[in-house]
Formats: C-alpha cells, structure tokens, sequence
C-alpha cells in the first residue's frame, strides 16, 4: 500500500511539498506529535489524530480509525464519524494536508495505461529484441521427468539455505551445467523496492563475473513489470543468447535470475526459460521462508550447539603449558560467530622433546565436532605417552575421523621439537597455517595445503619431514579464521595481510610478538568480527638462555 501526503498549502508552489510512503501489513498513526508514523505539522491537528489499521488474513485491506474528533477527517469530502475501509485511490483529508491512498495491484493489473506515460517512456527506454520471447508468470510450463527429479533434488538442497550466500550459490551450481551457460548471475533483496541486497554471478570455469549484459533493462523487464524473457539472438558480439526471470513471491519481485551463452554456441529454447522459470519459482519460496525466519528454530538449534562446542573446546584448551629452555610460548584465541572447530595442544615427552597439535575440524554435525575434539585430544596425548612420530599421529586422527556416514575431517600439523638443537620433524594435512619465520623477517613454509585434511579418505598414508629451527627463528602456527575476520566495514584481513603481520614481528619474543600482531591487526582479531574460530601460537627459540 502507498500514502503519497500532500501540504495543500505549498500547491501553488514551484516545488509543492509532496512525501510518498510504502506500507505493508503495519499499523500507521496520524498526528502532529513527532512520534507518528506520519507526521502531520500543523497546531491545529491533535497529537495523536487517527490510525490506518491492515485488515484481512493478508493485511491487504485498510480501514481509518479516528481516536480524537476534536478535528474533522474527510473521506472523499464525507466526514469521518465511524471507522470506514479505504478503497483505491480514496484521498483523506485533515486540515491541510491530502493523503492518497494507493493499493498495490496484481502484478497482472500492473500494467501501463495508455495515459501513463512515465511507463510508456520506460518500456521505449528498455527496449527487446524483436525476436524475444515474452511470457507472464502464469503461462503454463512443461518439465520432463529427468528435470522434475533434478528440481526435486534442488528443492532439497534449497530448503537447507538460511542466507542469501547460500541460496545463490546452491542455485548458479544447479543452472550452470543444467543450461550450458557461459555465465549465470543472480542477485536477490528482502523487499518489493529498492536495490539489490546480494548479488553473484559465476561463469562455466568457476570465476566470478561482473555484471550481465543489459543488466538494467532486463531488472525493469522482469522486477517492475513480471516478465520472463528469452533472447535466442540478442546481436551482440560477444553474448548468443539470454534468458532472464524475475524471482517473485506474495511479497513481490525480490531478486532475478540472468543467464547467457557464448556467441556461436547453443541458444536457449523454450525448455530452458520452462526450468529457469520453475527453479526462480522455488528459489522464492524458499526466499520467502528466510525473510519470515521461518527456519529461526534451526538456527536457535544450531546456535544451541555452537555454545556447547565452544564449552567443549575451551575445557581442551591447554590450561597450563610446560616450560623449554630456550622455547618462549605464546597464544591467542578467539571463537568464531558463526562456526567453530579449532583445537591446539602443547605437551612434554617423556624425552623431554616439545609437541605440538594445530588443528581445525569440519562437519555438518556441531555435536560431531566436538566428539571429534575429544577423540583427537584423547588420542594426541596417548601418542606423546608412546613417543609416537607426527606422521603416525595423523593416522590415528583419520581413523578416528573418517566415516561415509557422517563425514567429519580436519586440517593438521603434528610437530616434534628438540628444544636444544632446534630439529623438528613434522607432518602436515589439509589447508593451515604453519610457518617459520627467521631473524630478518624471511618465512619458509611448513603447511601442505595440496595434501587432503586428515578423515577425508580411509587409507592415507602420511609422510614426516624435518626441519631445522635455528636461534632466533620463530614457529608460527594459526588457523585462517584469523585471515577471515572482518573490521567493522565488513572487509576481511586476508591471507597475505595476515602473513605479513606475522612477519614483521621477527627477532622479537613470542609473547611481544603476538602483542604486536594483535595491536597491528587489532580492527580485525579483537574489534572485528570473526565468522570463524581464530588461533594464533607463537614459539621462539632463543639458545642464548639455555
């Protein structure tokens, strides 16, 4: 529903003073207190004057209430004594203020009238192809079996979306192959107005593509007048063909979908824009089911689980650290909003060597995350009892981790330290951080991000190497959740930003090195917000006080 509120006063002016206002399913007051919903200045109107109230089981009928007479209300010219349901176009009147009430209409009744011409100036501003095709959301649409079973599988995997992010993403992954397309874009917005709130598009190799051909165009096509298009030649030299599909529920058109092929390549027919138009159709559904929290209960469920896993990791977290000579220790830790799944240890063999354990799990599950966790700590600090090498460590951890079932695996380093010669062997799994960094800022790397994380296949077979840790050098070791974090405009640190933080810190101590890191990047590790769980240790070998 639409208000446009008018000061008579100012008509004759040469900019009359005119406020247009968009209400859905809300109560609106009328008066000249501040506090209104519309605010009507004039002394001669009550503070409190009137309410325009939505009726029916959609909120799509109004009626005006008055709640003080002092002043009159005009309805068309009949005054207001009686609450009275408002029609289309009905103009209400209180002293010198006019407001017209607008109904929004069907998006079949949406149509330009020959009088309308802003509109018609908009159809000839945007104008298609003459061998376009032009459907109404209502026209019928054919699927064969082999897309009805595609699309029942889509439904699936969309109603475990609770974001935008996800929503596109699981969407562009179905149409991409299913079209053949060189690019598919999407962009989606919570209301029937306004611009769009996320957008993405992805071309056949996986790379990120900037906006589509015709992008303005096609948005006033499918979002303002509910058409879905199929551009089998659109003459350009690059683009053969396009199909472009508002996606739309009670509340409206809120997002589109545009696809193209390359030129010279296959052109989209009928039973393409039939399954774009019928994916579109299940993408606002579940649209609307996020924008109504329909899935709250999921989430409260899961942010239930992220406390008792935070519960799980802060009592494995390593309370009291042994002591080296010559090896200075420092850590950081930060749980993640919206995931976690960090774990760290640090313990003395019976040899006295130094291990160390940095590792991040993954699983659909929450609860077996944190089973993990206790499973690896248990069986970490089993193999230091038993003096048991890094790479003999990791395969205990993927026997523990890998099932079919319920698939779960982690990225890991296991490493074995001599305090006093500074040798280290080690082994590495899946995509974390592990460095060293030497005395003029120089780091060599230890991670191993091309082997797979530790439980992603049953028979692994892991290989130790060794390292010489000299004076003055520093083992770095973290998770990227740290390189994730993002300050307070939303912006994320990076990986290569991280790692340069690190090194600067070079020939220091480790706990005055961490200090520093965290003073450097303190907008992102401790004002910002990780979505991820962030860990940070330090060791840094000085012989010189052993």
């Amino acid at each position: 529903m639409h208000l446009e509120i008018t000061d008579t006063r100012t008509i004759t002016d040469e900019n009359p003073k005119r406020t247009k206002m968009e209400f859905h399913n809300t109560p609106i007051s009328l008066g000249s207190a501040s506090a209104n919903t519309i605010q009507l200045p004039d002394t001669d109107v009550p503070q409190y004057h009137a309410m325009i109230l939505p009726q029916g089981d959609e909120g799509d009928e109004w009626v005006i209430q008055p709640a003080v007479m002092t002043v009159p209300i005009y309805v068309n010219d009949a005054e207001l004594t009686a609450p009275v349901q408002l029609e289309d176009g009905d103009v209400v009147r209180i002293t010198y203020f006019e407001i017209k009430f607008t109904l929004d209409l069907p998006p079949e009744l949406a149509l330009p009238e020959p009088g309308n011409l802003e509109e018609l100036a908009k159809i000839k501003q945007y104008p298609l192809p003459s061998r376009a095709d032009v459907r109404k959301g209502d026209d019928d649409i054919r699927l064969t079996q082999n897309k009805q079973n595609l699309l029942a599988n889509f439904g699936l995997k969309l109603r475990q979306c609770h974001d935008f992010a996800s929503l596109i993403e699981v969407t562009l992954d179905l149409l991409l192959p299913e079209l053949a397309a060189r690019t598919v874009w999407m962009g989606l917005r919570r209301a029937n107005s306004g611009p769009l709130e996320q957008v993405d598009g992805r071309s056949a190799e996986g790379k990120y593509t900037g906006e589509p051909w015709m992008l303005e165009g096609l948005m006033y096509r499918c979002m303002n007048r509910y058409q879905y298009i199929r551009l089998p030649k659109t003459g350009q030299p690059d683009t053969q063909s396009v199909i472009a599909v508002p996606i739309t529920c009670r509340r409206g058109a809120l997002g589109l979908i545009i696809a193209d092929t390359k030129r010279r390549t296959r052109v989209f027919d009928e039973a393409d824009l039939d399954l774009v138009t019928f994916v579109a159709r299940l993408v606002g559904s579940q649209l609307e089911a996020i924008i109504d929290d329909v899935s709250m209960q999921k989430q409260q469920s899961a942010a239930s689980q992220l406390t008792f896993l935070r519960e799980v990791q802060s009592r494995l977290d390593p309370k009291n650290v042994p002591l080296w000579k010559g090896i200075q220790i420092a850590a950081y830790a930060k749980p993640g909003k919206v995931s976690s799944g960090d774990i760290y240890d640090i313990t003395r063999l019976p040899n006295g060597l130094t291990t160390i354990l940095m590792g991040h799990i993954t699983s659909d599950n929450t609860s077996r995350i944190a089973l993990a966790m206790a499973e690896v700590r248990t069986a970490f600090r089993t193999a230091t009892l038993h003096a048991d090498p890094p790479h003999v460590q990791l395969q205990v951890f993927n026997w523990f981790l890998h099932s079919d079932k319920e698939p779960c695996t982690m990225s890991a380093i296991v490493i074995v330290l001599n305090p006093k010669t500074g040798m280290a062997e080690y082994c590495c799994a899946g995509d974390l951080g592990a460095l060293i960094v030497d005395s003029e800022g120089v780091h060599r790397v230890l991670a191993a991000p091309d082997i797979p994380p530790v439980g992603t296949a049953r028979a692994v077979e892991y290989s130790a190497k060794k390292e010489q840790i000299d004076n003055g050098e520093t083992l770095a070791f973290f998770t990227w959740g740290a390189s994730k974090a993002q300050n307070a405009a939303g912006e994320p640190l990076g990986k290569s930003r991280f790692v340069d933080a690190i090194c600067d810190g070079f020939g220091q101590s480790a706990s005055a090195a961490l200090d520093d890191l965290l003073v450097d990047l303190s907008a992102y590790l401790k004002e910002g917000t990780p979505q991820e769980d962030i860990t940070i240790l330090f060791l840094h070998r000085d012989v010189a006080k052993v």
